[in-house]
C-alpha cells in the first residue's frame, strides 16, 4: 500500500482499526511530518505534503546508459504461466489484494521471479508495508536490485553505499552508506558517525539515529549516552529511545531502579501492590520518560509515567527481581488495580524487545480472561508477532471452550478479522458451521453479528482451499435471513475459488 493510500486508510478507519507501521513513520518523516503528533494532524500534514509533491512532480530525463544483462538465475521468470500473470494482475488491481502474500510464497516455493513490469508498483507498496518487503525479497533478483538503485525513494529498501565515499558524500548518500554498513558491519557505521557527529545538524542527526535501529547493540551504548546529552531535545529523546531498546543498557537499569520501590509483593494476599510516588521522578526525564496528561486517557501524569517506564523494561528484569515466570508476571501485574495500564505496557515492552514468548502469553491471558482489550494495548502489532502455531493453538482451544458465535469486540474475534495468520481446517469448520447453524435457526437479522460479514471475507483468504466444497455446502438458503448473508457468503467462496485457481497453474510446474 502506497503512502497516500495509507493516509486515506487512517482517515477512514481511525487509530482503532489502523495504525502507523514503523516503515510508514519513516516515510512520513521524509516529508517532515512528525508521526508522534496527534493522528488528525498527521493525516492533514501528510495529505498536504503529498499533494504538493504531486503538483510539483517533474518529468524525468531519459535513461541513456546500457541496461544490465539478466543473470542466469533470472530467466526462470519466463516460465511463469500466463494464467498466473492474470492472477497477479487481479491481485495488484485490488480485487484480491490480501492474496498477495500467499501468491508470493507460492512463487518462492516454485523458484520463480516476478516479471519486471510488476516491480515498480510492488516496490512502492513495500515502502509502507514492511511485512510485504520481507515476503517479496526472495523474488527480486539482480533486476530489482538495479531498479531500486535508480529510484531515490526505493533505495532505502536495500541501502547500498561505498564507505570510502563518506567524506564527500551528501546527506542522502550518507544515509545509504550507514544503512548498508549497519546490516553488515554495525561498528563500522558507528565509527563514521562518531567522527562527524559534533558538526552534524540536528535534523540529520535524527535521520542517522533512526538508521542505528538496524544492528543496535551494546557497542552503541557509549555513543548513545553521549547523544543523550545533545543540545537538542529531539536528539536526546531519540538517543534515549534507542538506549531503551538495548536490554542490558545502563538507562534501562536506571529506570528499573526508579520503579522498584513502586512495587511490593504481598505474599499473604498473593498480589502485587503499587505505591505511586508523590511526585513524578525528574531523574527519568533525561532517560526519555516524558509523561503528559493525554486527552481521553485516565490516570494523569503519574499513570503515564508508570506506563512509559514499564514499557521500557525487559520481562527478565521482573522475573529476576521476583522469581516469576512470564505467565506469573502477567497475572501479578493484573492484580494491582492498574492491570489494564500495566498489561498494555508489558505489550509495548514485548514489541520493543521482540519477546514473542511474552507477547504470546499476554495475548493468551487476555483472550481467556474476558477478551477485553486494554485501551493502550497495540493488539494489532502484537498479533502480527505471535508465531503461527501458537496463534492457531490459542484459537482452536478457545473455540473448543467457548462454542457458539464469536462476540464482536472479543480479542479472538479481532485477531481473526485481522487475517494475518492462516486458519486450520478445525478453525474454519467451527466458525463457518456456527454461522450456518445460527442462520438455520434464526428468523430475524441481528445487527450485532455484523462482524461476521468481515469474518467471512477473512475466512476466504485464510481458510485452507481444500475446504472449498465443504464450506460451500449446506447453507440454509430457505432461512428468512439468507438474503442478507448471501452476498457475503458468495464473496467468501469467490475468494477461495480464486485462491484455488491461483495455485493450479503453479502446481502443474512441479
Amino acid at each position: 500500500m502506497q503512502l497516500w493510500e495509507k493516509i486515506l486508510q487512517l482517515a477512514l478507519l481511525g487509530s482503532e482499526r489502523s495504525h502507523l507501521e514503523p516503515v510508514v513513520e519513516e516515510n512520513l518523516r521524509q516529508y517532515r511530518v512528525d508521526p508522534e503528533d496527534p493522528l488528525p494532524q498527521v493525516i492533514l500534514s501528510g495529505a498536504a505534503a503529498l499533494h504538493q509533491v504531486r503538483r510539483l512532480r517533474m518529468p524525468t530525463s531519459a535513461y541513456t546508459d546500457p541496461l544490465p544483462e539478466p543473470s542466469a538465475d533470472e530467466t526462470a521468470y519466463e516460465e511463469l504461466p500466463s494464467l498466473s500473470l492474470q492472477h497477479l494482475n487481479q491481485i495488484l488491481s485490488g480485487r484480491f489484494r490480501p492474496a498477495l502474500p500467499e501468491f508470493v510464497r507460492l512463487l518462492v516455493d516454485h523458484r520463480l521471479l516476478l516479471p519486471a513490469e510488476f516491480l515498480p508498483e510492488l516496490l512502492s507498496d513495500c515502502l509502507t508495508d514492511a511485512a510485504l518487503w520481507q515476503d517479496v525479497q526472495p523474488l527480486l533478483g539482480d533486476r530489482a536490485d538495479w531498479l531500486i538503485e535508480q529510484h531515490p525513494q526505493w533505495r532505502i529498501l536495500k541501502p547500498r553505499g561505498l564507505p570510502e565515499r563518506w567524506p564527500e558524500a551528501g546527506h542522502e548518500e550518507r544515509r545509504l552508506i550507514l544503512g548498508y554498513l549497519r546490516e553488515r558491519e554495525p561498528k563500522g557505521a558507528l565509527d563514521l558517525l562518531v567522527a562527524d557527529w559534533e558538526q552534524t545538524p540536528y535534523r540529520k542527526k535524527l535521520d542517522y539515529l533512526e538508521i542505528l535501529t538496524t544492528g543496535l547493540g551494546s557497542e552503541d551504548e557509549v555513543f548513545l549516552e553521549q547523544a543523550r546529552t545533545d543540545s537538542r531535545k529531539e536528539v536526546r529523546m531519540k538517543a534515549a529511545d534507542l538506549l531503551a531498546m538495548i536490554p542490558d543498557s545502563q538507562l534501562i537499569r536506571r529506570i528499573f531502579n526508579e520503579l522498584e520501590p513502586v512495587f511490593t509483593l504481598d505474599k499473604a494476599r498473593n498480589r502485587l501492590d503499587i505505591a505511586m510516588p508523590k511526585e513524578v521522578s525528574e531523574a527519568t526525564a533525561a532517560d526519555g520518560i516524558q509523561p503528559g496528561v493525554r486527552k481521553g486517557k485516565r490516570g494523569g501524569l503519574k499513570a503515564d509515567w508508570l506506563f512509559q517506564c514499564v514499557s521500557r523494561i525487559p520481562a527478565r528484569h521482573w522475573m529476576e527481581r521476583f522469581g516469576w515466570t512470564k505467565e506469573e508476571l502477567i497475572r501479578y501485574f493484573d492484580t494491582t488495580g492498574r492491570g489494564d495500564l500495566l498489561l498494555a505496557a508489558l505489550g509495548s515492552a514485548g514489541l520493543r524487545f521482540r519477546d514473542e514468548e511474552l507477547i504470546t502469553d499476554l495475548i493468551r491471558y487476555l483472550a481467556f480472561k474476558n477478551g477485553v482489550v486494554p485501551e493502550d494495548l497495540d493488539w494489532q502489532a502484537l498479533t502480527r508477532r505471535i508465531p503461527v502455531g501458537d496463534f492457531q493453538d490459542m484459537v482452536e482451544t478457545f473455540l473448543r471452550q467457548q462454542p457458539g458465535l464469536l462476540e464482536e469486540k472479543h480479542l479472538i474475534t479481532r485477531m481473526l478479522e485481522l487475517g494475518k495468520q492462516p486458519w486450520t481446517e478445525s478453525m474454519s469448520r467451527q466458525i463457518i458451521h456456527g454461522l450456518k447453524q445460527w442462520m438455520a435457526e434464526s428468523k430475524t437479522f441481528l445487527w450485532n453479528l455484523w462482524h461476521y460479514k468481515r469474518l467471512l471475507e477473512t475466512a476466504g483468504y485464510c481458510s485452507p482451499v481444500a475446504l472449498l466444497d465443504e464450506l460451500a455446502a449446506d447453507w440454509p438458503m430457505q432461512s428468512p435471513v439468507w438474503n442478507q448473508w448471501a452476498p457475503d457468503v458468495e464473496r467468501m467462496l469467490r475468494i477461495m475459488r480464486f485462491r484455488k485457481e491461483m495455485r493450479t497453474p503453479l502446481g502443474e510446474l512441479r
